[in-house]
């Protein structure tokens, strides 16, 4: 599941995740923020939260991130991931 982190600037797009993450979450609350903020501005930052409950990206959900990333190369003026994971959680995230 995927949240937007309220009250950052109109160039930057906060998400927090948990449990599983979908394509769902990336097409109904990422996607939609991003169009919004680049209609705004050339450039923009994202930050990415996984908070412990986060327990990993479906297949589906990791390549619409791969057609996102590719798809606004040049839109990203920074990137962040803020991880608070530790074991198994964090290995069944980072696994395919």
């Amino acid at each position: 599941m995927m949240k937007l982190i309220p009250n950052l600037p109109d160039y930057f797009v906060g998400v927090c995740a948990s449990g599983d993450v979908d394509a769902k979450g990336y097409e109904t609350v990422l996607m939609p923020a991003l169009d919004l903020a680049l209609k705004e501005h050339n450039r923009i930052r994202v930050l990415y939260q996984l908070i412990p409950e986060f327990t990993g990206f479906t297949s589906l959900a990791m390549w619409d991130d791969l057609k996102l990333g590719i798809k606004h190369w040049k839109a990203w003026e920074r990137i962040g991931e803020s991880l608070t994971l530790t074991g198994a959680p964090m290995q069944r995230g980072c696994s395919l």
